[in-house]
């Protein structure tokens, strides 16, 4: 049961990974930065080079579909090409006007590992990974791991920030005592 429950938190981990990575560069980085050429006076610094056009495309349409491929060499190159545009490294400086994951370049920086066939995510990856959360998610653990007899277990509540979420979780806190 236990090596199920991890094969499958791998497997999903994997794939939120995969997802926050196209999210990251066709949402975010690309969408923002034909945006940013609408608003801006100097619009020409976040188009991206003719040579980047087509593949800024191609992972928008990938985007799109929502439905990820396995990222795999060909794709490595498309991506690592286009995070090195100007445009994109621009829109990225000004990545807390259009709220750029702060972890985008860390995962830029490991596209060879992360697309290697037998990748499963070390610790780092799975804390650089940033779903957001609706509502609330309990976790319980223990100092002293699977076996919680004679221990203490803590509740982790991961609880959705946005305002119209706070009516889903401030009841897990009515009965609170410090």
């Amino acid at each position: 049961m236990r090596e199920n429950l991890g094969a499958i938190l791998q497997s999903s981990t994997r794939t939120c990974i995969r997802q926050l990575k196209y999210a990251i560069l066709e949402r975010i980085l690309y969408d923002g930065a034909k945006e940013l050429a609408q608003v801006e006076s100097d619009s020409s610094k976040y188009v991206l080079s003719p040579d980047n056009q087509e593949i800024g495309e191609k992972l928008s349409e990938i985007g799109a579909k929502l439905d990820y491929p396995l990222l795999n060499k060909e794709l490595v190159q498309d991506v690592r090409k286009l995070w090195q545009d100007p445009a994109i490294q621009e829109t990225y400086s000004r990545g807390s006007i259009l709220q750029v994951p702060d972890c985008a370049q860390y995962f830029m920086s490991n596209l060879d590992r992360l697309a290697e066939v037998d990748y499963v995510p070390p610790k780092e990856d799975m804390l650089y990974a940033r779903v957001q959360t609706n509502g609330a998610v309990e976790v319980q653990f223990s100092p002293l791991g699977e076996s919680k007899i004679g221990g203490e277990v803590y509740r982790l509540y991961d609880v959705g920030g946005q305002r119209n979420d706070r009516r889903k979780w401030i009841h897990l806190f009515e009965v609170l005592m410090l």
